[in-house]
């Protein structure tokens, strides 16, 4: 014969299997949150930002279910779970784990700079461009907000849905598309959460139902018990096969709009303006150049093969735009007929003669590049896939996700300018298609830069002779070092323009002499490829990752987009020679005074790297933290200091929680006696001892003018007969259950009492602190 439970004791089950549930809930939200961003790694190529995702959106689950745990109420869940959420993101900005005046500036300069890379960069970001783990632990912290707010605290689980459609569409939308088993996941996701509310709500229902009926005799109790059991099992039949027809329903439609929306994508279609755009934003080279110069080993990239002897500055992109901080490829404009298909490209801007070559170009397996390294006056190009080219810099950018040069083959037409310096020296300089665009400056250039410009140029009096000067004043007042790779932006080019300072790599080289040169009113650009090859064959050469270049491209009328060296002997070849031959009225032309045979190669041995790979991807500026591995001891020890204090918070209320149950599960008149003594106390109010239980209930009267004198009469009734009368007496009219009795008390009084002592009751209750009766 089984053992009958009581009701209070069933209904204490059921209330801990509805707080266990609101905590699945909140996990189950956590654990959404994070499947649903695993697509995000491919917006960068450094891994490590799931950890702290994870580790993020489980902190605020903790909060939030051990706030709703002890009874405070939702609206303490939401702020508790953002502050416990941002000791994450602190801590990735070595920040203390709450915030203070200082890490919040720490996170703001942090998050500044992940803002900046997505903006300038296309994806996915290099190592130089950043992580993005702050960054996508911030999203990941509102994300999980919401959830909270709608899912686990609203039950709105179409709204909860919603969110995570959403965390799914970014990636999906800015880089390679995700994958059908991360959706399948992150619809799992759905289809749990939907179960669990839908569980809980079931459990709410039965709770309030038993609330109702709990004045009912024993008889009609037993009555009503068995039709709610029988209706719970009902609902619950019914609410699975609906939960599983909506959340299907939901996925089915998620896949519809997700196929649909008009949302950006690279592409085809374009890249960042939306379809039938025919635009596409590319990267800065410059990123990669400079993780490539800085590395040890020296790896095999690029075969190419011609009659015309040995093929040098083989371009890979044009930079167009100086911002203040580096130069950049901006934008691309391309249409479905501006492909590598052989056909011949428009005329060359500003060139008059010329004769053809052609070149023939295998890439390693090691050399992954969205640009298509070709010579830099380029007719026609013959390669496959969508490769596609700007018309007005003639580089071509690949224009389908996957695509690069990874073991491709392609072949060129190049047209070798025929100038001489005399030509070149009466020829104005002309503006390019573009016009001003390729004079522009930004407005907080630093003056050094024009000061310099105009003192260096001070006695050339032709464009030619200008750029002729800016580029002997580099070789021959400047020293080339790989030291320095990482300096970019206006202070690091003050500092090497300074008389101080002149120690640099090519990119500072090229760059500068740009800007200068726009300065004086001379179009120019930077371009980024390769120095000059070695010879593996008769007409074979191979370009390597050590002879990554950068140089400045000045037009002149007649000519074109012609390269200048200003990049020291010690690391080029000879310069062009309509850069160095004489001029009528020249004593001797402009030439470096380095004595030594000019490498290739950079004179100073960088630091060897493990993973050799010169890879012109999207990248951006480094943001100045290196993540490395997230769950170290010092991050392990903030959290399980964090958790220690939710700990510690939540135990008094949880004890409390707990001491109220376990009376109010019995039948002892006492206990329930000792209930209500001690939420007097909780709640500021006094209990004199030796008093009587009229004398006691007077007090809470005092106490509590507006308490529920009918449920107090009721309580000292059956106390009263619980001390006094004969054993099996029950008091007229009164339940026999504790909760019954105590509860609308408990109501009553709290209902009387401010928020900020109702928050103290529950959370630092006093009567944990006076000796238990």
């Amino acid at each position: 014969m089984s053992t009958p439970v009581s009701p209070r004791t069933s209904d204490n089950r059921r209330s801990l299997a509805h707080h266990l549930l609101t905590a699945a809930i909140a996990v189950a939200c956590a654990l959404g949150v994070w499947t649903a961003m695993l697509p995000w790694s491919s917006l960068t190529e450094v891994s490590g930002h799931s950890g702290p995702v994870l580790w993020c959106v489980l902190l605020v689950a903790a909060g939030s279910s051990l706030v709703r745990a002890t009874g405070v109420g939702g609206w303490v869940a939401l702020p508790l779970g953002f502050l416990l959420g941002t000791a994450v993101p602190l801590a990735l900005v070595d920040a203390p784990p709450f915030p203070t005046p200082a890490g919040v500036r720490a996170l703001a300069s942090a998050l500044a700079d992940d803002l900046d890379a997505v903006g300038r960069y296309a994806v996915p970001l290099s190592a130089e461009g950043g992580d993005l783990a702050l960054l996508f632990t911030l999203v990941a912290l509102g994300a999980i907000l919401l959830l909270d707010l709608f899912v686990v605290g609203g039950g709105r689980v179409v709204l909860g849905g919603l969110v995570l459609l959403v965390l799914h569409l970014v990636p999906s939308n800015l880089g390679p598309e995700a994958t059908w088993s991360q959706f399948a996941a992150t619809a799992a996701w759905f289809v749990v959460l939907l179960l669990l509310v839908r569980a809980r709500e079931n459990l709410r229902w039965e709770l309030v139902t038993q609330s109702h009926s709990a004045d009912a005799g024993s008889d009609a109790g037993s009555g009503a018990g068995l039709t709610r059991e029988s209706g719970q099992r009902s609902l619950l039949a019914a609410g699975l096969p609906t939960a599983v027809v909506v959340s299907t329903a939901t996925i089915a439609v998620s896949c519809l709009v997700a196929a649909h929306l008009p949302l950006p994508s690279r592409g085809t279609d374009g890249s960042g303006r939306g379809k039938g755009s025919d635009e596409v934003t590319v990267a800065n080279p410059l990123v990669d150049l400079r993780r490539d110069l800085s590395r040890g080993r020296d790896v095999d990239l690029l075969i190419v093969e011609t009659e015309g002897g040995t093929p040098q500055y083989v371009r890979t992109s044009v930079l167009t735009q100086y911002d203040g901080k580096q130069w950049s490829t901006g934008e691309r404009e391309s249409s479905a007929d501006q492909t590598a298909d052989g056909n011949e490209l428009p005329p060359v801007p500003g060139l008059d003669a010329w004769s053809n070559e052609l070149l023939l170009f295998n890439a390693s397996d090691a050399f992954h590049s969205r640009w298509l390294p070709l010579p830099e006056q380029v007719l026609s190009v013959i390669a496959e896939g969508e490769w596609r080219y700007d018309t007005l810099t003639r580089d071509f950018v690949s224009w389908k996700d996957g695509l690069d040069t990874t073991g491709a083959s392609w072949s060129a037409v190049a047209a070798i300018p025929e100038v001489e310096a005399e030509e070149l020296d009466s020829a104005r300089t002309g503006m390019p298609p573009g016009g001003r665009f390729w004079t522009r400056l930004p407005s907080d250039l630093p003056p050094l830069v024009r000061e310099l410009a105009t003192e260096v140029t001070s006695e050339s009096d032709t464009p030619l002779r200008k750029a002729r000067a800016l580029q002997a004043w580099f070789r021959s007042d400047f020293e080339y070092s790989l030291e320095q790779v990482e300096s970019v932006g206006d202070d690091d080019l003050v500092a090497f323009l300074s008389p101080e300072g002149r120690v640099g790599y090519c990119e500072q080289f090229a760059a500068s002499m740009a800007l200068m040169a726009r300065s004086l009113g001379i179009p120019a650009r930077v371009a980024v490829g390769f120095l000059e090859p070695e010879r593996i064959g008769e007409e074979s050469y191979v370009f390597s990752s050590h002879d990554l270049h950068a140089w400045p491209e000045l037009y002149f009328e007649g000519a074109g987009w012609l390269r200048f060296e200003p990049t020291p002997g010690s690391r080029t070849p000879e310069p062009p020679q309509w850069s160095t031959d004489p001029l009528p009225g020249e004593s001797t032309a402009p030439r470096p005074s380095a004595s030594a045979r000019p490498s290739a190669k950079p004179s100073a041995k960088p630091s060897p790297s493990a993973r050799p790979s010169a890879t012109p991807r999207p990248g951006g500026g480094a943001t100045g933290r290196d993540q490395g591995s997230f769950v170290d001891a010092r991050v392990l020890g903030w959290t399980a200091g964090v958790l220690v204090v939710m700990g510690a918070a939540a135990a008094p209320a949880l004890i409390r929680r707990r001491r109220r149950a376990d009376r109010l599960a019995g039948d002892d008149a006492e206990q329930w006696w000792s209930e209500l003594r001690d939420i007097v106390l909780d709640l500021g109010g006094s209990w004199p001892a030796g008093r009587s239980p009229r004398q006691n209930a007077d007090a809470v009267r005092v106490f509590d003018p507006a308490t529920d004198d009918a449920a107090l009469g009721r309580l000292v009734a059956v106390l009263e007969v619980s001390r006094y009368a004969p054993a099996g007496t029950v008091a007229e009219g009164s339940p026999a259950d504790g909760a019954a009795l105590v509860d609308p008390l408990r109501d009553s009084l709290f209902a009387h009492r401010s928020r900020a002592a109702r928050l103290r009751a529950t959370l630092l209750p006093r009567s944990l602190f006076r000796r238990r009766a």
